[in-house]
């Protein structure tokens, strides 16, 4: 066997060989159903994200009552339009910041010792957070 041979054979085998035993989608699906059982278990965070929606929905409220039938405030629209805009976007992104520094830690444990990767992580964390995401929507 010629040295081309045996690199092109050597090639083949590293293309073969898979990091990870499962594939993504397999990952992905785990750590899925990981993710919405942890976030069914904290009632105390489903709780406080559903009070702090009802309470701002009613405050949006009370402030721009009886203002939608009037044409001639439209810079009251604009405010309630942006304001609602600004809202549905941090608190949506204020949940992965809060719980960035303490979940980075296990992440870099888990995927070192080859458990998943980043990939599927998060995917899963994108999908498991939107049906609370979507039902807190929802309720405001």
């Amino acid at each position: 066997m010629s040295r081309d041979d045996s690199s092109l054979a050597w090639m083949k085998i590293q293309k073969s060989t898979c990091r990870y035993p499962t594939t993504n989608f397999q990952q992905f699906s785990i750590l899925l159903v990981r993710m919405l059982v942890q976030i069914s278990r904290n009632h105390q965070a489903l709780w406080i994200q559903t009070v702090h929606h009802v309470m701002c929905g009613v405050l949006v409220g009370l402030c721009f009552f009886g203002t939608a039938n009037d044409g001639s405030q439209m810079f009251n629209h604009l405010k309630m339009c942006v304001g609602l805009v600004i809202f549905f976007a941090y608190t949506q992104i204020m949940v992965p910041v809060l719980v960035y520094p303490q979940e980075v830690k296990l992440v870099k444990k888990e995927t070192f010792n080859g458990w998943y990767s980043l990939t599927p992580y998060y995917a899963a964390l994108t999908v498991s957070k939107l049906p609370v995401q979507l039902t807190l929507n929802m309720v405001f």
